[in-house]
């Protein structure tokens, strides 16, 4: 039963795979917290454009592959009989599509009605006006931590190849690129929210420091969920829900707040004439519109070789 616990070349590899991710996320935070540690108010406008398109891809896809091998074995097998005239036995059979549908649609309703009660309770307790500001604050860290939920199944993932690596170094090489956005939108989302840069800082490694127990966790079990069909599904449906939430309830709202002062401080502007504001509106609007793009296509790259 605890054999598994003897496996100390696969916990050497988590803990490999581990010290990697976490290494190259804190060199990254190590980075801009030194180079670059804050944006322009301005330029916030263009970094929420670039993070909602690229979660909301992220979280859709993400979504998306939790339909899990068995559904897709259903539908492969449908697929490789054409001739067959009793779907409902082969998948009855064969798979588990319409239970795997049920899951999926019953965690993500129980995660939305998490999301509405965090936010229902934390607006309760916000409910002075002269508070808008900590309630501001408070809603930015909410979505932060929403985003943070993707953690768990990303550690499964990483805990699944780990066990049966196939295909390892090119998924390793996906998370990777697909954290590092995360990693920016936690750390500059906090810096808008108006922590100070080192608080930014702190937090976002504790964060980071996540992965390791949950890497550890997933792969020692990995083997025992393996045998729960809906287990691993009911996680990632979990994660994508949270994560789909936050890019669209957050991160875009605040990109198109941005965007809305942004005009409103070029019609203002009374330096300019009208055939100034004019262009300028057309290139805020061209400019937002393309990073946005830029951040869903990015993402669409990533989880083309990304896959849970």
């Amino acid at each position: 039963m605890f054999n598994w616990l003897m496996d100390y070349s696969l916990m050497m590899r988590a803990l490999i795979v581990s010290s990697i991710i976490i290494g190259f996320l804190v060199f990254i935070l190590i980075f801009i917290y030194f180079f670059k540690p804050s944006i322009k108010r301005k330029n916030f406008l263009y970094f929420y454009a670039f993070s909602a398109g690229f979660l909301i891809i992220v979280s859709i896809l993400g979504l998306y592959n939790s339909i899990g091998p068995e559904a897709r074995k259903s539908i492969y097998i449908y697929d490789m009989n054409p001739q067959s005239d009793n779907f409902m036995e082969i998948m009855n059979n064969n798979g588990y599509i319409w239970k795997t549908a049920l899951i999926i649609i019953s965690v993500i309703a129980s995660s939305m009605a998490i999301i509405f009660l965090v936010k229902y309770l934390a607006n309760k307790s916000m409910s002075n006006k002269n508070q808008e500001k900590t309630s501001e604050k408070r809603r930015k860290i909410i979505g932060i931590i929403f985003m943070l939920t993707h953690r768990i199944p990303a550690s499964i993932l990483i805990g699944s190849f780990l066990i049966n690596p196939v295909g390892e170094d090119t998924a390793l090489f996906a998370i990777l690129l697909h954290l590092i956005p995360e990693a920016l939108v936690v750390f500059y989302r906090q810096i808008d929210a108006g922590l100070s840069k080192r608080k930014a800082f702190v937090y976002s490694i504790f964060a980071k420091l996540f992965f390791l127990p949950a890497i550890f966790i997933f792969t020692l079990i990995g083997n025992s969920i393996s045998d729960i069909w809906w287990f691993k599904i009911a996680l990632y449906a979990f994660g994508g829900t949270f994560l789909l939430y936050a890019a669209i309830n957050e991160l875009t709202v605040d990109f198109l707040e941005g965007f809305k002062h942004r005009i409103s401080e070029i019609n203002d502007d009374i330096k300019i004439t009208a055939e100034q504001k004019k262009s300028n509106l057309i290139k805020l609007s061209t400019s937002a519109t393309l990073v946005f793009a830029v951040g869903i296509a990015f993402a669409a790259s990533v989880m083309s070789f990304h896959y849970h």
